[in-house]
């Protein structure tokens, strides 16, 4: 087992493992079909879904698959 010196402490192990979590699923946001801003991954009681990042002023939505 390695001592806490070599492995960094428990803040250190944590934003490494977060800054890894990432970079797996990096993927271009969409725009949205109403007013061509931005969305954003959104979770919902159905899902992941696109929501866009204008929420409440725009309601566009997109159910793609996010991964």
């Amino acid at each position: 087992m390695k001592c806490r010196t070599e492995t960094g402490g428990f803040n250190k192990r944590l934003t490494a493992r977060r800054i890894e979590a990432r970079g797996k699923c990096r993927i271009p946001s969409p725009d949205s079909p109403l007013c061509g801003k931005s969305m954003r991954q959104r979770q919902s009681t159905k899902g992941e879904l696109w929501g866009c990042s204008r929420f409440p002023a725009c309601k566009g939505t997109r159910g793609e698959e996010i991964c």
